[in-house]
């Protein structure tokens, strides 16, 4: 009873998903922002009634584990040639009676996409900027901090900032660019309380993500040379912006139903995004458009954890507000009076209905254990646009699938424990408007946002992202 009156007032709680990634057209990319690592990602990746004690110790700075070394070196590849990414990070967590922390470091290189692939993408479409992110190089550092008070209660914060030299995708997103040359960066910053009893736990987040970049984009121009009465080429650079500000809060509760491993819980996740800069995509139709974003995540999971098997389902509701415009930047006359600068010409109002369905398992068998799992992510958003120029209202609806499969070992040593995970996620790839190319990018990173109002019908010429996953683990306390 105690759990159901909690979940009533609450609903829901837990550890994933914390800041929630909106996307508005199926770009496929590589798992970029894939670092930290994870129990149950071979299985799924379940999180709400299932524990995850190597993801929790570094998505949440008020919780942990017995103390171990890691080293996880990943390679995501995009096929179609359009791009991946390889990924060293090593990273240490440490826990005693009264501190608990974390520390993570990672050198990662971004391949972009082949101008090549244009033969994947059709004749009618416009062929991919000549010079991609293929050295690109991104650099990522995290740390945390947690201390014990009274009653099993813990507080703790964290830090990850990470320089980045490019986003995946971005480069297709301009495709009649010469060259695209990204740089920015992110900080994140997570504040957190816990509680844990032998029979249930929560915990609750305070949390704050700035992300900015810069991408210069190289547009190639054909002039008519009055002096040899020929076509030259002339190249200009147009600076595009790309900024987001997201404040939110996370809210985890588990519990024990009995003593066979049967766990049930709950998660609520709320974030404010501003979006003060959006890039004028090649998909757009209209320029530069700031906004504001309202994103939930509201999230119930089953589990039963025993010592030779694990098993578990979660299913989370995804609604989703985002509201863009464009303003004037000159006085535009039109037929129903004056738009003056600053005013709006266009704005934009979409409403996500999305869902998230995990479910999987694994079985230990002692010195070796497998597992396999399947993540379901619908998108839906309907978007209303008012042209205040033309009066013409426009109405859109949108829906893709996207579906990750998983599966993995795990090998238990004396001294350490080695596993592998893959994944493919299949479902996004490269979107086209009416025959028309737009461009592409990836696992959504949850990290930036693209909230872009597409010029028509949305259509998709599927690729699928393969990640390969190792993990060393190696203990620190005596633990076996």
């Amino acid at each position: 009873m105690k759990f159901i009156i909690i979940f009533l007032i609450t609903i829901p709680w837990s550890l994933g998903a914390q800041f929630i990634g909106i996307k508005t057209l199926p770009l496929a990319s590589g798992e970029q922002f894939n670092l930290f690592p994870s129990q149950n990602e071979s299985f799924g990746g379940m999180n709400i009634a299932m524990t995850d004690a190597w993801a929790e110790a570094f998505s949440n700075p008020a919780k942990g584990f017995s103390a171990g070394l890691f080293f996880l070196p990943a390679v995501s590849t995009i096929s179609n040639n359009l791009g991946g990414t390889a990924t060293v990070p090593v990273a240490w967590h440490f826990n005693n009676k009264n501190f608990l922390g974390s520390v993570m470091f990672s050198w990662q290189r971004l391949k972009g996409a082949s101008a090549g692939q244009n033969r994947f993408i059709g004749r009618e479409i416009a062929a991919l900027p000549e010079k991609t992110a293929e050295d690109a190089q991104n650099r990522y550092i995290f740390a945390s901090l947690g201390k014990s008070f009274r009653d099993n209660r813990w507080a703790g914060i964290s830090l990850l900032y990470a320089d980045i030299s490019a986003v995946s995708g971005v480069d297709i997103l301009y495709p009649n660019a010469e060259s695209v040359t990204q740089k920015g960066d992110m900080t994140e910053v997570r504040a957190a309380l816990h509680k844990k009893t032998k029979d249930m736990e929560w915990s609750v987040q305070a949390l704050y993500r700035n992300f900015e970049m810069l991408q210069d984009v190289e547009n190639k121009v054909w002039l008519w040379d009055t002096r040899t009465q020929w076509y030259v080429t002339k190249s200009n650079i147009v600076r595009n912006l790309d900024y987001t500000d997201t404040w939110g809060m996370h809210l985890n509760y588990r519990e024990k139903v009995n003593g066979n491993g049967l766990t049930i819980g709950s998660i609520f996740t709320f974030n404010w995004k501003t979006h003060p800069k959006i890039p004028n995509y090649e998909i757009m139709n209209i320029p530069r458009d700031p906004g504001n974003s309202y994103a939930y995540n509201l999230g119930i999971g089953i589990a039963r954890e025993q010592e030779s098997s694990r098993i578990g389902l979660d299913f989370i509701f995804e609604p989703v507000w985002s509201n863009t415009w464009a303003n004037a930047i000159d006085t535009i006359e039109t037929s129903f009076g004056k738009i003056y600068p600053g005013q709006k010409t266009v704005e934009n109002d979409f409403t996500f209905s999305n869902w998230i369905v995990r479910f999987g398992g694994f079985k230990n068998t002692g010195f070796w254990g497998f597992g396999a799992g399947v993540e379901l992510y619908k998108r839906n958003y309907s978007l209303v646009q008012q042209d205040f120029v033309t009066g013409v209202e426009r109405r859109q609806d949108e829906g893709w699938m996207q579906i990750s499969y998983n599966w993995g070992i795990s090998l238990y040593f004396r001294k350490f424990t080695l596993a592998y995970s893959g994944r493919m996620i299949t479902g996004n790839g490269v979107p086209f408007v009416s025959g028309s190319f737009i461009g592409v990018s990836g696992r959504f990173a949850a990290m930036s946002d693209f909230v872009v109002a597409p010029g028509g019908a949305l259509n998709v010429n599927e690729a699928e992202t393969v990640t390969h996953k190792f993990t060393l683990r190696l203990p620190l306390d005596g633990e076996k």
